[in-house]
C-alpha cells in the first residue's frame, strides 16, 4: 500500500517489513499446490497518492484511481490464468 517508493517509510525496519510481506505474499503462488492455479499481481506500481484520497485510514488512502487500476491488474491476471488453463 506504500507504492514502489519505500523511502517514505521512516520507522526503523519499515522498509524491510514491507518488502518481507510482499515477498511472503508472492511466495504462496510459488508453492507446488498452487502452481498454475494462482497468479501474483504486484499492486505497488498502481499506488497513486497524487489524486483525491478518501478516508485515508484505508489501504492506498482510499484512492479510487489506485483501486481501479489494481482491479484491472487483477482481472488481467485472471484472464492470463484462464488462458493458460485453456492451453493445457
Amino acid at each position: 500500500m506504500h507504492g514502489e517508493d519505500l523511502s517514505v517509510l521512516t520507522k526503523a525496519g519499515g522498509k524491510k517489513r514491507v518488502e518481507g510481506l510482499r515477498d511472503a505474499q508472492e511466495s504462496v503462488t510459488l508453492l507446488a499446490e498452487f502452481q498454475n492455479t494462482t497468479r501474483f499481481v504486484r499492486t505497488a506500481p498502481y499506488a497513486d497518492s497524487s489524486g483525491v484520497a478518501y478516508q485515508g485510514i484505508y489501504h492506498y488512502n482510499g484512492s479510487a484511481a489506485t483501486v481501479f487500476h489494481i482491479g484491472q491488474a487483477f482481472a488481467n491476471g485472471m484472464l492470463d490464468l484462464m488462458e493458460e488453463q485453456d492451453n493445457v
